[in-house]
């Protein structure tokens, strides 16, 4: 009968080149059993049993002697190494004393080095602030505050329309940055025109940039310091938002325009279809965005004519039927149905001329209109609905159907007591 021997039984020669042969083989274990005359029981596995450690010829690093290795699974590429004397593993969680010292030393130097970096981002975050500080004090109004009523008709609705829209950090005069305010965009009919009379009112003092802004907000361009509109934090420059004891009440008498007013029917008449020529060309950016022409810039043809159309008598709501009837007949030719929305485009425009030529030369008239697809901006509602008193008159829709004339400004600033004008 033959003998079978249990793997304890085996010389270290023949027990190496067993694990040997199970490591580098792909022989299965039934034959390795039967290589070995081990016992048939080892057929349903080996790896349980060869976990005898086999010196190998590599140093330890640590003391010197010679390392042993446990068994390598089939499909692992590196033996695990391990010390008797010292304990040293080839693991990268080794917890040898030269490898727990050897990593202290990398934890150290690594601290070291993001200390470093973390010095050098301070400084230069410092001297950026420095920088900062610098150009405020050079460019922008930081002391000096105008009263509410001495401003023109103008800067005063746009004041009012950015206190009504905008949230300010903790009853102050200074505004939460533009990127985490709602609603932005609808400040103003144009966004790129609520961004230029800001940047202007920076320039004149009446609107300030906060020193407290984040440093993040500001960046160097040519070596010098500039600002994202976006991430600032804008100050208003106004001695009613600076007092502390009235600021709650002065805020909302800003809101609701609750002041004395010096009017002008010039004035007014400007603003009237200042605001109206913004609320056109927004209609026509928001319609162009169906040609896929998402920055849409008007010509000085397509600015004249709308300014031209306004000044003749017409009222926003007409101009829009007019502006609504060309845009139908763009979208109802074969270039929008071949998505060729440049062609699109200019049919459309070439529309709104060729029809504003038919209604000045009496060829045709335009009904008062309505708002397609529009939402009306905060300084529209505000200007129209609350500085005219579109709410309180007999005209629902005054600024859509009526026209902007000095008769009709004239009527409705002699009625002071009803639409809130003293």
């Amino acid at each position: 009968m033959q003998e079978y021997r249990k793997i304890e039984d085996l010389s270290d020669n023949e027990y190496e080149n067993l694990v040997r042969d199970y490591e580098t083989t792909y022989q299965p274990v039934k034959a390795l059993v039967e290589k070995y005359s081990l016992d048939p029981l080892y057929k349903i596995g080996l790896t349980p049993f060869l976990n005898k450690p086999i010196l190998t010829e590599e140093k330890c690093p640590n003391c010197g002697n010679q390392l042993y290795r446990k068994l390598k699974h089939r499909g692992i590429r590196f033996p695990n190494f391990i010390c008797q004397k010292c304990g040293h593993t080839n693991s990268i969680a080794c917890t040898c004393s030269l490898c727990t010292e050897n990593r202290k030393k990398v934890e150290e130097q690594i601290k070291k080095e993001s200390d470093l970096r973390k010095e050098e981002l301070r400084k230069r975050e410092e001297l950026k602030r420095t920088d900062i500080n610098l150009f405020l004090n050079e460019t922008t109004n930081q002391d000096h505050y105008y009263e509410y009523e001495e401003l023109g008709l103008n800067k005063r609705i746009n004041l009012s329309c950015i206190c009504r829209s905008l949230k300010f950090i903790n009853n102050t005069n200074t505004l939460h940055s533009l990127e985490s305010q709602q609603n932005v965009t609808n400040v103003f009919p144009l966004f790129s025109v609520f961004e230029n009379w800001v940047k202007d009112c920076v320039s004149q003092g009446l609107i300030s940039i906060d020193p407290n802004s984040p440093n993040e907000a500001f960046y160097y361009e040519n070596g010098k310091i500039n600002y994202y509109f976006l991430k600032v934090n804008f100050r208003i420059m106004l001695k009613e938002l600076n007092d502390k004891e009235q600021y709650v009440e002065n805020l909302e008498k800003i809101r609701t325009l609750d002041y004395r007013w010096n009017l002008k029917v010039n004035d007014i008449k400007e603003l009237w279809l200042d605001i109206a020529y913004q609320e056109l060309l927004a209609y026509t950016s928001f319609k162009m965005t169906w040609l896929k022409i998402m920055n849409f810039r008007p010509s000085e043809r397509l600015t004249s004519t709308l300014k031209k159309l306004l000044a003749s008598g017409l009222s926003v709501g007409q101009v829009q039927s007019l502006l609504f009837s060309a845009f139908a007949f763009g979208f109802s030719t074969n270039y929008f149905k071949d998505k060729n929305y440049l062609r699109t485009s200019t049919t459309i425009l070439n529309k709104i001329y060729a029809f504003s030529q038919d209604y000045f030369t009496g060829k045709k008239n335009y009904k008062a209109g309505h708002r397609y697809d529009l939402q009306q901006s905060d300084l529209s509602f505000l200007f129209f609905n609350i500085f005219l008193g579109m709410e309180n008159i007999k005209f629902p829709e005054i600024e859509f159907t009526t026209p902007c004339s000095e008769a009709f400004i004239e009527w409705l600033v002699s009625m002071q007591n009803k639409i809130h004008l003293s």
